[in-house]
Parts: structure tokens; C-alpha cells; sequence
């Protein structure tokens, strides 16, 4: 090795592998030895080479990886992350402009003063007949060609001509608080008519104070504006927004060319029986297929996925069809794979090439001989390791326990959601996906609070859950920080202005943790063999279910009032709260259904559990309604 020059061309398949493996591999073939330097070397690639141009090869894979070569290292190319956030910059200012030419030819077209009385009583008699038709629920009647003539939209379309493109979101105001800006001279003057023309067609609407909203909602989106007026007392009057999206008129992008996804020919896939298996442990509509043997699957997939460091979940998330897909299709094939490949919902179950291909979205992008699959917007990479412990801890409590998904929640930067991947469909497998008490109330219910909780220490966390108070001056700079992104960047205060609400940034005040613990069961039909699919239940939601059954779950009163097995375990729910000394608050919820693998098989429920059963079932009522049966979520 490393005697002779490397190949002019490469031959090489692997399945879905960290890169810092995969260097191993590649200097194996090459001769040389290839390095990821740092963070790059976590990152999940897979690879399907026919005789590829080596320098090509290397090029691509760069590219792709957002990196660059020195020597036979790669290292992050910053430069490339700088010109991609410049570019999304770029395009969302072009539709912000463009957006500007359309609104300002369709200013054009209305009456330029609103006050005329003649204009006023015509805007009048419309915004009267909308109203009138908007309250009866007579969509289809509605004429909105004239709502740019209500006083409050006008308004803002004319501020949008003349506020500055936002590189983040911007608060504007005509009285702003120490975290706003003052609006502009020009749009005091859009102010002043505003409230002219508010008080000639619309008065009970007049307002004392406004607020603007600017910003960007996300990576290549355009931007959007929001007007909201307030009364003497600080009460929402009204609200107007729209965004800025480009001309509605104008043909979507690659219409007038015809572009369409990447037609491969339709060929079977002939996959590992591995991969095939985890299909049916993870997806939702193999449940059915795989009644009766969801237990066995689950208990056979237990220790490879607790284990993600040794067996790389993207393997079977897609990985190896990507692999299959470009060795049919006679591609030569670089994936840099996101942790998120949506398995549990793919309705893709013929293996073919054509059927399995995730949406346009995630489409493989076709270059000529090149099969090429992006990791795309969705920003990290899970940490095996903080994943595999949380698996294993979950494995020996029986459920997910909050402590531990926090603990995992905070090794991830804040823009990564930790459990839309496979991780989350992993736990939904492994436990339980269906009803109040299921594993996804850990994992997808409680993200923001996990990570408060996660940020916090074992100290704080037990005096906490002892009912003691903290303030908010003694937490960390992590749990500060989580608290203002939740305030100033996650809409805490559910639809209130945070900087209306917390003018002068995050201020002192108490954190409290109230909850509740509730024993639930889970229960079988010992005939039919173990819990096929678990589905956790209170006493008042068993006893509902034995007189009516449940149909939401398509499940009769007759399946549970066969159920003669049954499991002890606990819920425990709590809600964290943030409350100000300054009167704010907001609330972030957690929860954890536990059923310890040590916990007794019984062939009967527990007297007192019994007892609140019978009461359950007695006094419940069946739905005022009929429910349509429809899947679970």
C-alpha cells in the first residue's frame, strides 16, 4: 500500500457508513490514505462505483459534502456554507423585489384615497358583504379582488415598498420598546393615513399604536409582513399580513420548462432480508401485514438498534434501496445521507426503483452518469453514541424516561430536531406509537421542554420534582439561553409579541414543576400470544373502551374485553413553568409511560385499578356522534 500511484478509476459499494469509516475503505482502493478531518468524519455517506474517474469522484463527494481536499484530507470548506447562505439571501431578495413590482402595480389600480366619501361608502358596502359571507361560511361567493381597498392592508402593502429586505426578523413600531425598531419617517406617513382611513370606513377599528412584523421564515422561503394595530389598553385590534413570495401571477418555477423528477427505469430491487425486516418493525402500514408477529419483530431488532455505532440505522432507512436503485440503474452513486428519510410513513412497499424513491423533494438528482442524493436543508447529525444510550436506557426502564431523552435532547444544536429521524422511529417501534400514553408523547410532544430540562442540573432537576421553586438568575447559561430562544424565537407566549410582552430581554422570576402520576396497563388476549402492539391505557380509558371500544383505533369493545394478560406500568406527566416576576409565563409539558421489564404478568387487574375500571365503564358515554374509523396518526 502507498507504493504506487493511485488508479486513474475507482470500483467500490458501500452501504451507508460513517465517512470515517468510509475513508478506510477508500484508501483500500486508492492506495492512498484518505482522511474526514473533525465533525466531517460523522457524516453518512454511501457510495455504488463502477469504474469511476477517481478525480472526478473525489471532486463530487467534496462538493457534496460541503468540504474540500488538502491533500488527501478533507476538511469543511466554509466558503461553500458562505455561498450557499448568500445565494438563499440572494433568491429571497429577488422575490421580496418582485413581490414589490406586484404589489405596487396593483396599488396602482385602486383608489388612492380612501377618506373620499364616495370611495368610502363603496369600501364599506364590500367589506360589509365579505364579512356577511365570511361569517355564513359562503366561501365560494367571497370577492377578495378588493382587499387591497381595507384600510389595514393597504396599509401594509405600502410599508412593504418601503422597508428594508430583513436579514433577520425585524420588529417595527411607532412607540417601540428596547427590543424594537422605530419605523421610518416614510412609514409614520403610511401610519397617519392609515388611521385617517381607518376612521372613515372602519372607526371601530381605530388604534393608538402598531406593531410590524419582517422576517424570513426559513432557509429559501421569502419573507413575510404582518401589521398589527393595538387600542388604549394594549389590546390587539387587528392584524393584517402577507407574504413575499414573488408574483402570484408569474408561472411556478420549471412549469414553463416542464421539469420533472428523475425518470429511472422500474426494475426490482432485490434488498437484504435485514433491511426488509426493519421495514416491517418501523413502517405504519405494515402493521397489518405483520399482526400477530410485531412482538417477536421487536424484540429481534432490539440490540442492533441500541447499538447505533455498530450497525448505521441508514442502512435499512433507505440506505441500501439507494444502493440497489443505482446499481440497476446503471448510476454511479454518492449519498450523503440526512437522519431523517422518512421510513415510518413511506407508502413504498414494491421495492422497485420506481416505487420506492422517496417524493420530488428527496429525489436523487440525475448529473449525466451520476446518481447523487443530498443531505439537503435539514441542518446536524444525531450523535450515535448520545442515541444508542438512550435506546439502552429506555430498553432496561420500558419506556422512554425523561431524564434520558433530555439528556440526548441537549447533545444536538438547537436547529436539529431530535427525534424527527430515525431514532424517533426506532423508540416508536420498540414501545408504543398508539394512544395518550404512547412513546411518541415523550419523544414529539415535549421537544422545548426536554431540552430545558436537559440543560438543567441533577440538583436543580430534584428539587424540581420535589416541589421546590428556582429562579430563573441561579440556571445556567445553557438553560438561559434555551429559555430565550423559546421566548424571543418560538413563540412562548402563543401569538403575543415577546418583545411587547419582555421589552428589555429575559428577566428573573420562578421555574415550578407540577405533575401527576397515574398507573396504566397494557393488556393482551393471551390466545393470540404476547402484546402484538402495545397500547397503553388508563382505568378511565379502559373502561370507555370495554363499553364502546374505541373506534378512532378501529378497535371494538369486544377486542378489549377479551384481553385476560395484563402489565402494571406508570405515566407520569408534569408541566415545566416559566413564570416572570414581571407577569409573562409560558408552560413546556413532559411526560414518560414507563412498563419495567421486571413487572409481573398478571391474569387479573389490581383491586383498586379494577375498581376504577368498573366506575369507568358505568358512567361511560358513547361519542354524541359517529367516528369515522380512520388509521392512526
Amino acid at each position: 500500500m502507498f507504493l504506487f500511484p493511485p488508479p486513474a478509476e475507482i470500483t467500490l459499494e458501500l452501504l451507508p457508513m460513517r465517512l470515517e469509516l468510509a475513508c478506510e475503505r477508500f484508501s483500500q482502493a486508492t492506495g492512498e490514505r484518505w482522511e474526514a478531518v473533525g465533525p466531517l468524519g460523522k457524516e453518512v455517506v454511501a457510495v455504488r462505483l463502477d469504474h469511476a474517474p477517481l478525480e472526478e469522484f473525489r471532486t463530487r463527494l467534496a462538493k457534496q459534502l460541503e468540504a474540500k481536499w488538502q491533500g488527501n484530507r478533507l476538511v469543511f470548506d466554509d466558503s461553500i456554507r458562505r455561498r450557499r447562505t448568500a445565494e438563499a439571501n440572494r433568491e429571497a431578495a429577488a422575490l421580496f423585489e418582485e413581490s414589490r413590482v406586484y404589489i405596487a402595480r396593483k396599488l396602482s389600480l385602486q383608489p388612492k384615497d380612501l377618506t373620499d366619501p364616495k370611495v368610502a361608502e363603496s369600501v364599506k358596502t364590500w367589506i360589509a358583504d365579505f364579512s356577511k359571507k365570511l361569517d355564513s361560511g359562503d366561501f365560494d361567493a367571497i370577492d377578495d379582488s378588493r382587499a387591497y381597498d381595507m384600510p389595514g392592508q393597504r396599509a401594509l402593502y405600502r410599508l412593504a415598498l418601503i422597508l428594508p429586505f430583513p436579514v433577520t426578523t425585524t420588529i417595527y413600531s411607532d412607540r417601540p420598546t428596547p427590543l424594537q425598531k422605530p419605523l421610518p419617517p416614510a412609514a409614520l406617513a403610511i401610519i397617519k393615513n392609515l388611521r385617517q382611513e381607518t376612521r372613515a370606513i372602519q372607526p371601530e377599528l381605530d388604534f393608538v399604536r402598531v406593531r410590524v412584523r419582517v422576517g424570513q421564515s426559513s432557509e429559501r422561503s421569502g419573507i413575510s409582513l404582518s401589521l398589527t394595530t393595538f387600542d388604549a389598553e394594549g389590546k390587539e385590534v387587528e392584524t393584517s399580513d402577507i407574504s413575499m413570495e414573488g408574483d402570484p401571477d408569474k408561472p411556478a418555477p420549471g412549469k414553463e420548462e416542464g421539469v420533472k423528477p428523475p425518470v429511472l427505469p422500474n426494475l426490482p430491487l432485490f434488498m437484504s432480508q435485514e433491511s426488509l425486516s426493519y421495514f416491517s418493525l418501523v413502517n405504519d402500514q405494515e402493521k397489518e401485514r405483520t399482526r400477530g408477529r410485531r412482538a417477536r419483530l421487536r424484540k429481534e431488532w432490539a440490540d442492533r438498534l441500541a447499538h447505533p455505532l455498530d450497525h448505521e440505522p441508514l442502512i435499512w432507512q433507505r440506505g441500501e434501496a439507494y444502493v440497489r436503485t443505482a446499481s440497476v440503474a446503471k448510476k454511479q452513486l454518492i449519498a450523503v445521507l440526512s437522519d431523517f428519510q422518512d421510513t415510518s410513513f413511506a407508502r413504498n412497499v414494491k421495492w422497485t426503483t420506481a416505487t420506492f424513491l422517496p417524493p420530488t423533494d428527496y429525489a436523487p438528482r440525475i448529473d449525466g452518469d451520476w446518481m447523487l442524493i443530498e443531505k439537503g436543508e435539514l441542518p446536524g447529525r444525531i450523535d450515535r453514541a448520545a442515541a444508542g444510550r438512550l435506546i439502552q436506557e429506555s430498553l432496561r426502564q420500558g419506556g422512554v424516561p425523561i431524564d434520558a431523552a433530555a439528556d440526548y435532547a441537549v447533545t444536538l444544536a438547537p436547529d436539529v430536531e431530535p427525534f424527527l429521524n430515525w431514532l424517533g422511529d426506532s423508540l416508536a417501534a420498540l414501545f408504543t406509537n398508539k394512544g395518550p400514553y404512547s412513546t411518541l408523547g415523550t419523544i414529539h410532544d415535549t421537544e422545548s421542554g426536554l431540552r430545558i430540562w436537559g440543560d438543567l442540573g441533577v440538583s436543580q432537576r430534584a428539587t424540581l420534582k420535589g416541589g421546590k421553586t428556582l429562579r430563573i438568575s441561579s440556571l445556567s447559561r445553557e438553560v438561559l439561553e434555551e429559555i430565550r430562544r423559546e421566548v424571543y424565537e418560538e413563540n412562548a407566549f402563543e401569538g403575543k409579541e415577546a418583545t411587547d410582552l419582555m421589552p428589555n430581554g429575559i428577566e428573573d422570576g420562578d421555574v415550578i414543576l407540577a405533575g401527576q402520576e397515574r398507573p396504566v396497563v397494557l393488556s393482551w388476549d393471551e390466545r393470540k400470544g404476547g402484546p402484538d402492539e402495545p397500547f397503553p391505557l388508563s382505568a378511565k380509558s379502559l373502561g370507555g373502551a370495554l363499553a364502546f371500544g374505541i373506534p378512532y383505533f378501529k378497535m371494538p369493545a369486544s377486542e378489549f374485553r377479551s384481553w385476560n394478560r395484563f402489565r402494571m406500568g406508570v405515566n407520569r406527566s408534569y408541566s415545566l413553568k416559566i413564570r416572570f416576576d414581571r407577569g409573562p409565563s409560558f408552560s413546556r409539558s413532559l411526560s414518560e409511560t414507563l412498563f419495567p421489564p421486571s413487572g409481573s404478568v398478571l391474569k387479573g387487574l389490581p383491586p383498586e385499578f379494577a375498581a376504577e375500571v368498573a366506575r369507568a365503564r358505568v358512567t361511560a358515554r358513547p361519542p354524541a356522534k359517529p367516528m369515522k374509523a380512520v388509521d392512526s396518526p
